[in-house]
């Protein structure tokens, strides 16, 4: 099945799910939350796109699009792409799993991630809940029930590459996938169920 991506939204609509991360980012005073062109990150960059902080209002749309009656603290939430680790936080001040992995390719980004979970923790001893780690998704081995989560960090090719990697532990922990800006949905499908998907915000959510 072929899926249209919408790259057409609203510019009302962009004002004011800007202005929203724009809030909590400048609240916490986090750091690296600007866009980063893909040319100047430190790693191969040959199948990544630009770095830049995913609408956490996508993060809220995506977590209703779940079953209803899911119990989140039976799933660790894993980031995929984190870049500086601000998604991650933001799942972690608003839904409660049982831990939270955050992973990027670019040392760069995982060393502005420690920076913002200090700042978040605000001096006090951070939680052992969430880490950050400086991994290439090709090779990364998922171990524990999931909600996976990208904002579209890399290409089709290193995407099948992780699910190739993954797919069965995936399947035999009923965990599930949240996708957004979702370009590689079309192909990716097939590795589960589609439970919903949003053309408006172009967000996929799958059950494997």
């Amino acid at each position: 099945m072929n899926f249209i991506h919408n790259n057409s939204i609203d510019r009302k609509i962009r004002i004011e799910n800007e202005k929203f991360n724009n809030r909590w980012i400048n609240l916490n005073k986090f750091v690296c939350y600007q866009s980063i062109s893909k040319n100047h990150l430190d790693f191969d960059n040959f199948d990544s796109t630009e770095f830049m902080v995913v609408w956490f209002k996508n993060i809220d749309r995506l977590i209703k699009m779940l079953p209803s009656k899911l119990d989140f603290y039976e799933y660790s939430l894993l980031d995929v792409g984190c870049g500086s680790g601000i998604s991650t936080l933001y799942f972690l001040q608003n839904y409660q799993f049982k831990s939270y992995l955050g992973f990027d390719k670019s040392k760069y980004l995982i060393c502005n991630a420690e920076k913002n979970k200090e700042i978040f923790f605000k001096g006090k001893d951070p939680s052992s809940k969430i880490k950050f780690e400086v991994c290439d998704a090709t090779n990364f081995k998922i171990n524990q029930k999931s909600i996976v989560f990208m904002f579209n960090p890399f290409g089709l090719k290193t995407m099948e590459k992780f699910f190739f990697n993954n797919l069965n532990f995936l399947k035999k922990s009923s965990s599930y996938f949240l996708y957004a800006n979702d370009l590689c949905i079309s192909s990716i499908a097939q590795y589960g169920t589609i439970l919903a998907r949003d053309n408006i915000y172009n967000l996929s959510c799958i059950k494997f």
